[in-house]
C-alpha cells in the first residue's frame, strides 16, 4: 500500500461525518486556547483531516511565538484587544489559500473528549501516526543542523587553538636554533678543540697543552689558555718589559684580559706589580696630557 503524504492538500479526500468530529476532537485538545467554531471552520475548510489542519495551527502558533513580545510565553486575554491576542491561520498550497484570524479564550478549555488508539476510526488514526512521525522526524533534522552548527563553532575553536600552538611550537624552534647558533659560532669564533674520550679536554692557545676547562682562563674574546702560561706571560710583561698592558697572546687577537680573570689566576706579587704598572702608566698619561694643553697657553702668552 503507497504511503500517503496527509501534507499534501491536492491528494486529500474529503472525509466523512464521522472522522470530522474524531478529528475536531483531536485538535481541541491539542489547542485548548482556541474556540471549538474557529477549530472546526479550519477543519472543514482542509477536508475534515486530522494532520494537515493540526500542522496549519501550529504553523501559525509558532508565528505567533515568534512574534509575541512576551519571554514568558504567555497570552494576552482577548479583552486587552491588541495585536497579540490573536493569531492569523494562514494555509496556502498551490491555488488553495485560507486565511482567518482567531482570537485566543479568554480561558483555556478545560473539557474535552479523548481518545485511546483502539478507539479512533482507521483514516484518523493513520493521520495521527504520520502527524507524529512527521513531527519526530522535523525533531530529528533541527537536532542535525544544531550538532553541525556546534561542530563547526567548535573546529572554528579548535583551528584557533591550533595556530597558537604551531605559533608557540614555531616560536620554540627558532629560540633553539638561534642558542644551537650562537654556541657554535661561540666554538668557531675561540677555536677550541675538544677531545671526547675519558673526560672533555680543552687545547691551550700557547703552550698547546691538554687542560680540563677549570685550569683554564680566557681573554675578553674567548680564547682560552693555561693559568701557567698567563703567569708566565705577566711576570715577564710587569717586571721584565714593564708594562700593563696583558693583551691576548693569540696572535691575530687585539682583547686583553679582564681584571677578573688575572684577579682568580696571578699570584699576589704579580698582580700588586701589574697594578703599580698600571698606575705608574695612567700617571705619565696624565702628566703628558697636562703638557700638551699647557704648551698652546705659553704660545700665547709669548706673543
Amino acid at each position: 500500500v503507497p504511503k500517503v503524504d496527509y501534507f499534501d492538500f491536492s491528494k486529500l479526500a474529503p472525509l466523512d461525518q464521522r472522522c470530522f468530529i474524531q478529528a475536531a476532537d483531536l485538535l481541541m485538545a491539542d489547542f485548548k486556547m482556541l474556540s471549538s467554531q474557529d477549530i472546526k471552520w479550519a477543519l472543514h475548510e482542509l477536508k475534515g483531516h486530522y494532520a494537515i489542519t493540526r500542522k496549519a495551527f501550529s504553523d501559525a502558533i509558532k508565528k505567533w511565538q515568534e512574534l509575541s513580545p512576551e519571554t514568558s510565553g504567555k497570552r494576552k486575554r482577548r479583552k486587552e484587544m491588541n495585536q497579540y491576542s490573536y493569531i492569523d491561520f494562514k494555509f496556502e498550497q498551490g491555488d488553495v489559500k485560507i486565511e482567518k484570524r482567531m482570537f485566543f479564550l479568554e480561558n483555556k478549555r478545560r473539557h474535552w473528549r479523548s481518545y485511546d488508539k483502539l478507539s479512533l476510526l482507521p483514516p484518523v488514526l493513520l493521520e495521527q501516526e504520520f502527524y507524529e512521525q512527521k513531527v519526530k522526524e522535523m525533531a530529528e533534522h533541527a537536532d542535525f543542523l544544531l550538532a553541525l552548527q556546534m561542530n563547526e563553532e567548535q573546529y572554528q575553536k579548535l583551528a584557533v587553538v591550533r595556530t597558537r600552538i604551531v605559533g608557540c611550537l614555531f616560536a620554540a624552534v627558532c629560540w633553539y636554533v638561534a642558542i644551537a647558533v650562537d654556541f657554535y659560532l661561540f666554538l668557531a669564533v675561540a677555536n677550541i678543540s675538544v677531545v671526547l674520550q675519558d673526560g672533555q679536554m680543552i687545547e691551550c692557545r700557547c703552550c698547546y697543552g691538554e687542560f680540563a676547562f677549570e685550569e683554564l682562563t680566557q681573554c675578553a674574546d674567548g680564547h682560552l689558555f693555561c693559568k701557567e702560561c698567563l703567569i708566565k706571560y705577566a711576570q715577564e710583561a710587569v717586571f721584565g718589559s714593564g708594562k700593563s698592558e696583558l693583551s691576548c697572546m693569540e696572535g691575530s687577537c687585539t682583547c686583553s684580559f679582564p681584571t677578573s680573570e688575572l684577579e682568580k689566576v696571578l699570584p699576589e706579587t704579580i698582580l700588586c706589580k701589574y697594578y703599580e704598572r698600571k698606575a705608574e702608566e695612567e700617571v705619565a698619561a696624565a702628566c703628558a696630557d697636562e703638557l700638551v694643553r699647557s704648551v698652546p697657553s705659553a704660545r700665547c702668552k709669548l706673543l
